[in-house]
């Protein structure tokens, strides 16, 4: 049984798509996914995957299967980004940016995740927006950011990376990764 973490986008921010995560749990689990915790309202589900499909791949199945489900349940669209557990231990352990301890500097340091690995051209666009003190890598289908003045002040939000890069996208702060990689392990 693999273990896998969903990020939702876009759910209950400033009262928009908002779906409690008692319900938001039920849904999962509607979705053939067991062992399903969540963590903070902005969408973040912990999971078993048992279908042997789901587990293949780049998880486009299990993507659509939440999907599909908070769709039925709600009526919101909402993307969904899933990644294994191994892929976020990868991500927590490629932390590119020397010199930070993003475990110290948990708020300023963040990461995007893609809904598709974008083209290495426009990243260009990305890296031109960035404040002095800010640093920004790209690394498959996920950004790395360190936002020292603060993510609110940056101009790399969610959607100017999405806009630049032409990809869907979700960030998460490295406190909630590194509880969301916890979860995923300990079960």
């Amino acid at each position: 049984m693999d273990r896998f973490v969903a990020f939702l986008r876009g759910i209950n921010v400033a009262g928009q798509k908002a779906i409690r995560m008692a319900h938001l749990r039920h849904t999962a689990e509607k979705a053939s996914f067991t062992n399903v915790e969540t963590y903070i309202q902005s969408g973040n589900v912990v999971f078993t995957a048992n279908d042997a499909e789901d587990v293949k791949g780049d998880h486009a199945s299990m993507e659509m299967k939440l999907h599909r489900a908070i769709l039925d349940e709600t009526g919101f669209e909402v993307d969904v980004f899933v990644r294994s557990t191994e892929e976020l231990r990868a991500v927590v352990t490629t932390f590119p940016f020397e010199g930070v301890d993003p475990a110290v500097e948990d708020r300023a340091a963040l990461v995007t995740f893609l809904a598709t690995t974008p083209d290495p051209g426009r990243f260009t666009a990305v890296t031109a927006k960035r404040a002095p003190s800010e640093r920004v890598a790209l690394e498959g289908r996920t950004v790395y950011l360190y936002c020292p003045d603060g993510y609110g002040k940056s101009k790399l939000s969610n959607a100017a990376l999405e806009h630049a890069l032409s990809v869907r996208a979700t960030t998460r702060n490295w406190k909630t990764l590194l509880t969301l990689v916890r979860m995923a392990t300990s079960a």
